[in-house]
Order: structure tokens, then sequence, then C-alpha cells
């Protein structure tokens, strides 16, 4: 046929004309020098493009760069107003920069005495911009934001090749608006990182399901691996759902799928437990205590608090819980009825979690407009195995999401709204891919040409309800919820696309307006939220230099540690601000056995530590264990009068809105008389 393709009518087209007709078959040479039949459906598209300037701008390239703005400018808008973020992490990377054997470890403190309690992958990226660019606020914060941005441009990459151009854009823009993940990314806790870490291992997943070979496989088992490393068994939720998705994917044969999986497993165990076995090698004397353990074991921290016990309850407090010493928080009111969440706990254990105040003003504004994309998008093409392209990207993300959902709802122990950041990457990706499904069956004749006016308003509705259970004045932008989604509908009725498409732009307004209030004004950096309700707060002052600090450096004599405390809340900030080292007696919350009473005493008087923050001996603490010192330096030590460290403002409450610290300065000097 002389490299023509002949038609049913017997009619002759040349083959670079074919992708702009309505040809049903054609053929293509392949690189072994063979015809080829491509169905229809593999028919490349003409990409659209712009002319400007005397050259074409392909449109893809126009949304991306759109969604790069709007993502980059929510989360990097006034960054510098966020201070240092979580002064814990922040001082992990403060004493990082001290020397290799604290970055290896993830010291705490820059005499090595107590190791974070997560593995340090996510802090030494934050200890790489810090020594380049020197140790501020934002060489810690602005990792945080680009690694954000990168998720959002893997997520359009991932739907543009899943169904256009289209929804790449939707699923990028959705996830730069998602209020949580702006929340997020804008301060230097893990989760940043660990929702990068699960884009890029579902890029590497996607790709091996589509027939790349069992390197794209073993390239996602290693990046979930370090994942593993960034926020321990919270990365391993997803493994078993990519696992699935390749399985049921593939187009390969039983056999060897199980050997690719078999293969992954290994690169996974690999990757993921290098660091802490390397830890757990390393004699105790010769590295920091891993923190939040009860044996000093970087494996048990893993599989135990960090892992079991999070979903059972009882697992480690995250950097947003008070200390033992703290005084306790009054109860929340009951909410109609029933019983609330815990003080700074995400809502209540259950499979309506996610329909919480707390959390669906959070995330979930678009969850019902991508469910019913996902159910246009699955009836686009005939279900069989092994799974089409688009069937297996939609395979990939529901279990993604499903299984982060599941764990997280059902989970009763510390939960808090930041932890559910991970599932926003899927829920944009699902939203992109079913609306572009949703706007191509829209001039359906059949029941798929209502499933897009159903989605609008259902989707109203539901965000009308999370509205209506928020306070203050973002409840009066129920107006523009309720015109654009009529003005849908009658374009709808009316066959006016335009009119729908204001419509669907009409339901981004709250998610927005939640995102803009974490950009506009600092989120809390243990609990990081988007509360529209602070913008018509003037911003907090920042607080000076305590007379605390003043006292003790003019009072120390050569002290390896500048002073002790029960636990890393008082002594963080010393870290932050002087870089000198400090000692948290008993970990995070005070509650490790790190050290005995009698070794302490043993400090005191080789002269490593003379002051000690500790509460004084009548004031109540919780039913949670102290440091062994405590009592032993209640005895032996003398209080300092309090008017010589303290001076006129108390020490601030490690709780939002919370009383000031009930805290007393002894100096151990008269122990050793």
């Amino acid at each position: 046929m002389n490299g023509r393709a002949v038609d049913q009518a017997g009619r002759q087209d040349d083959p670079a004309e074919l992708p702009f007709k309505h040809a049903r078959y054609c053929y293509n040479w392949t690189a072994m020098g063979r015809r080829r039949w491509l169905s229809r459906r593999e028919i490349p598209e003409p990409v659209p493009s712009i002319q400007q300037a005397g050259r074409v701008v392909p449109v893809g390239v126009l949304c991306l760069a759109a969604v790069v703005v709007i993502a980059a400018a929510l989360r990097l808008w006034g960054l510098d107003q966020s201070g240092y973020g979580n002064l814990y992490y922040a001082a992990v990377v403060r004493s990082m920069l001290t020397g290799w054997h604290n970055f290896f470890y993830g010291s705490f403190d820059p005499a090595g005495f107590l190791g974070v309690n997560k593995p340090p992958v996510a802090l030494w990226i934050q200890a790489g911009f810090a020594r380049l660019c020197g140790f501020t606020g934002l060489s810690l914060l602005v990792p945080q934001a680009l690694m954000g941005v990168a998720s959002v441009v893997i997520v359009f990459h991932l739907a543009r090749k899943a169904a256009g151009t289209a929804a790449g854009f939707v699923a990028g823009l959705a996830l730069a608006v998602t209020p949580i993940s702006v929340a997020v990314d804008r301060t230097n806790l893990l989760e940043s990182c660990l929702t990068l870490v699960l884009v890029l291992g579902a890029w590497a997943v996607v790709r091996a399901v589509e027939g790349s070979g069992i390197k794209r496989l073993l390239l996602a088992a290693a990046v979930i691996g370090i994942g593993f490393n960034v926020k321990m068994m919270a990365a391993w939720v997803v493994a078993p759902a990519f696992a699935l998705a390749y399985w049921l994917g593939a187009a390969l044969g039983r056999r060897k799928r199980l050997l690719h999986l078999a293969a992954a497993a290994g690169v996974l165990a690999v990757t993921s437990l290098a660091w802490p076995l390397a830890v757990d090698l390393t004699p105790a004397q010769q590295r920091p205590w891993v923190g939040d353990s009860e044996d000093n074991s970087a494996l048990s921290l893993a599989f135990g608090p960090n892992g079991i016990q999070r979903l059972l309850g009882g697992g480690p407090p995250g950097p947003s819980r008070a200390p033992a010493w703290a005084p306790p928080v009054p109860p929340p009111k009951p909410r109609g009825g029933r019983p609330p969440a815990p003080p700074g706990i995400a809502g209540r254990p259950g499979p309506l979690r996610l329909a919480e105040p707390e959390l669906a003003n959070q995330l979930t504004w678009l969850l019902p407009l991508a469910v019913f994309g996902l159910l246009a998008a699955c009836f686009r093409e005939r279900l069989q195995l092994p799974l089409s392209r688009l069937h297996q990207f939609l395979l990939v993300c529901c279990a993604w999401l499903g299984t982060y959902a599941a764990v997280l709802s059902v989970s009763s122990g510390i939960v808090h709204a930041y932890h559910f950041a991970v599932l926003a990457p899927p829920l944009a990706l699902l939203t992109g891919v079913g609306l572009a499904a949703l706007w191509t069956d829209l001039r359906r004749s059949d029941w798929r040409g209502f499933l897009l006016p159903a989605a609008i308003l259902t989707t109203a509705l539901w965000q009308l309800r999370v509205l209506w259970q928020s306070e203050g004045w973002p409840r009066r932008l129920w107006p523009i919820l309720v015109a654009s989604t009529v003005l849908g509908l009658a374009g709808w009725i009316g066959r006016r696309r335009v009119a729908t498409g204001a419509a669907l732009l009409g339901l981004l307004v709250l998610p927005t307006t939640w995102a803009l209030s974490a950009a506009l004004r600092p989120v809390h950096p243990g609990l990081p939220s988007a509360d529209p309700r602070r913008l018509g707060a003037p911003p907090r002052p920042r607080p000076g230099p305590p007379p605390l600090l003043a006292f003790l450096q003019k009072h120390r004599q050569g002290e390896t540690h500048l002073v002790a405390a029960p636990d890393i809340h008082l002594v963080a900030p010393i870290i932050v601000e002087t870089g000198e080292a400090a000692m948290a007696l008993g970990g995070f919350m005070g509650s490790d056995p790190i050290l005995s009473a009698e070794q302490f005493a043993a400090l005191v008087a080789n002269r490593r530590v003379r002051f000690v923050l500790a509460p004084p001996a009548a004031y109540s603490i919780r039913p949670i264990r102290e440091p062994e010192a405590l009592p032993w330096v209640r005895k032996q030590c003398l209080p300092v009068e309090s008017s010589l460290w303290r001076g006129a403002t108390p020490l601030p409450s490690p709780l939002p809105g919370g009383p000031p610290r009930l805290i007393q300065l002894y100096d151990c000097h008269a122990a050793l008389q």
C-alpha cells in the first residue's frame, strides 16, 4: 500500500493526516520494521497550542506554569512570618550542623545525648539547605514548600498522561489549593517529604503497571523504603495497595508477577531497614539515645510506638503534644450530644472520620466530585483483565486513597489533621481524571450525561454542610456557592458549557479561601491547619529572648550542657537560639528511661551540667512517668530566685492558649558541697 492506510470504503489516506481525521484504524511502522495496527484510541491527538510572539506555546506548558505559580504563591508567600517552624525539628537540624556524627544519627542536641524520634532523612534535606544558606527559618521552611510544589507538578504529569491536559490542570490545581496541604507545606514537619515520596512511588508504580518492566517496580519499592526512613511505618501503609495494583494491572504471567513482587519486597526491606539497623548495631555509648523508645532501639521504635501503637493507641506523642508537667486542658464541649475527640486529635475513630468538621474543611471539599468522576471514568472503557491503562491508573489512586483513609480513620492512636495530608494527592488525581470523564459525557443523552450536574449539585450541598459546621465570618460565603451552582445547572439545561465551567470554578472558592488563610497568617508549628478566622486577627508579635537565657549564659562555668529539663519543650528553644547543648532528661515527653538518679548525679559531679529546669515538688503533674533524676534534683539542688531568671514575663505555655508553665530553676552546685 506504499505507506498508506485503507479505510472501510477503500479510500487511502496519508498516515500523517490520520490523527486529525475520524479514521477507525490505521497502521504504523514499529522499531522492528513491521506494520502494527493501531486502534482509534491509540491514535495520538494533536497537541493544542497558542501562538505568542511568533512562537508556538503548548497549552500543557501554560497550564503547568499556572498551576506551579498558584502552588508556589500559596506555599512561599510570607513564609518568613512562621519563624523556625516547629522548634523540636529546628533544634535537630541545628544540632546536625555541628558534625557528621550528629547529622547521621539525627541528634536533638549538639552534645549527642538524645536522638530524634523519627528517622532523619527529611531533616537531612533541611540541614543541607541550612548548610548552604545559613541556619534561618527560611532555610528550614523553603525546602518543605518546594517539596509541596514538586508534588503538584508530579500530580499534574500523572493526570495529564492518564486523561489529557485538562485533567492534569484540574488535578494539579486541586492539590495546590487543598488547605491541609498548604498548611503542612508551610511548616518544617515531615509530612511534606512523606507526601512527595508517596507521589514519586505512585508515578513509578503506574509506569511499572503500564509495562515499563521490573525496574520501575523496584524503583517504587526503593522510594517507599526511603519513605520508611522519613516517617517509618506511615510510608508502608501504601505498599500493599501498590502491590495489589501491580498484581491486577500488569500484563504478565502469574509466575512473573509473583517474582517481580518478591524482588520488590526485598528492595523495600533493604532500603527501609538500612538506617535503623545501622543505629542498632552501633554501641549505645557511641550514639544518642533513640527518642521515644523504651529500649534504645530504632527497630523497636519503628514497629512499636511509631507502628502498631499508632494504630491501636498508646503511640508516641507528636511534636504538638504537651509534656507531662503541662497544666491539663479542659475538655471541649460536647457537640450534638456526641462525645468530642480529645484536644489536638482530629475527629473520632470510625468510618465517618473524614466527615468530622476539623477534617472536612481541610481536605474533602471536592470529595463528591471525585466520587462521581471515578464512576464516569470507570465506565469509559470496558472492565477486563489485564486492565486498560485508565483502569490501571484508577486502581493505583483508589488503592492509595483507600488504604490511608481506612488506616487513619480507624486508628485509635494519636492522629492529627495534618496526618491526612497524604490523602490529598490521590484525591486530587481522581478529581482531575474524573472531571475529564464527566465533561466528555456531558452531551450524552443517556444517564451518563446527568453525572456532571449531579456531581456539581452534590458537591455544593456537601460544601454547604462543611461551611455550616464552621464558625465565624466564613459562613457568609454561602451565596457564592449557591449562585455558581444555580448557574452551572442552568448552563447544563441550556447546553452552555461555559456556565457549567463557571460552576466548577465556584466549587474552588471555599477550599481556596481556607488555603489563603494558611498562607496569609502563620499556622501552628505543631498542629498546622487552615482557618479563615485567623485572617481577622492581628499577627502575634514574636517574643524576645527570655531572661532565662541571659542568666544561664552569665553563670555558666564550663559545663557541657547549658541547662537540663525533663523534656524537649523547654530546651528546644534554647538550642535553636544559641546552638548550645541542652539536655532533655526524659526525651520528648519526659518518660524515656535514659538516665537514673545515680547517673545524673555523676554528670553533676563531673561538671557536665549545673542548672535544671523542673516543675516544683508541690505541683501535681499528670500521671505520666517523669525522669528518675527529678526527685534527686528537688532534694539535692537549690531553687534559684525566680526574679533572677524569669523576669516579669512567665514562660509561655506549650499548649495554644494554655496557662503559663509552672517551672522552677535549680542550681545543682550545692550538691557538690
